[in-house]
């Protein structure tokens, strides 16, 4: 097995394919990926796809380096179905954790989707929560009263633009009770949560 850059359209548009197919519009929405298209494919956009004998595994697509980046900005990891549950997702992660390395980067740093936060800990990567409302829809105090109440404490808290309420904390609290996610699901969109995870080599 090994790991190809590849910087072609047709590929991209087969990986997206692939994404819309699995996730559906509300989170690979095809209108909204013609749009970005061309911006993300000449915007340097790179995929790095893992092959078995000439077939496609999967893929992981992430920012080209720029001058002074020390993290690789991972935009997806895709295994493709009929190689799940086999290993080949931590095989890819640890090749592109080299492939990184020769780039001169010490660290990667995703999103991770729902429910996918053990993978990503047996990785070697370590876990972030950010739960965030905009400022009109929930005030600071009820924010707070969500990740209290789930015995959640917050590391930080962060105030933006006098918009936005977001409220860092240590992602193990979803991988222990994923029913966290209902509970968070009941407030419906006032607030967003999204987990991002970092590893440094």
């Amino acid at each position: 097995m090994e790991l190809v850059e590849v910087c072609d359209k047709q590929m991209f548009a087969l990986v997206m394919e692939n994404l819309h197919a699995e996730y559906g519009d509300k989170q690979y929405n095809k209108e909204r990926m013609k749009k970005e298209y061309n911006e993300l494919v000449e915007g340097s956009l790179v995929l790095t796809v893992l092959y078995d004998g000439g077939k496609d595994v999967g893929h992981i697509s992430y920012h080209k380096k720029n001058e002074g980046d020390i993290a690789a900005s991972v935009l997806s990891v895709f295994i493709n179905e009929a190689y799940r549950g086999k290993g080949y997702g931590k095989i890819m992660l640890k090749m592109f954790e080299e492939y990184v390395k020769k780039l001169g980067l010490n660290q990667i740093i995703l999103g991770a989707r729902r429910g996918r936060e053990g993978f990503y800990y047996a990785c070697g990567f370590s876990g972030e929560g950010l739960l965030q409302a905009d400022y009109d829809k929930m005030e600071k105090a009820e924010l707070l009263e969500v990740l209290t109440k789930n015995g959640i404490t917050p590391s930080s808290y962060v105030f933006r633009n006098n918009e936005i309420h977001q409220f860092y904390f240590s992602a193990k609290y979803l991988l222990e009770d994923n029913s966290l996610y209902s509970k968070f699901d009941e407030l419906g969109d006032k607030l967003n949560l999204v987990v991002v995870f970092k590893k440094e080599f």
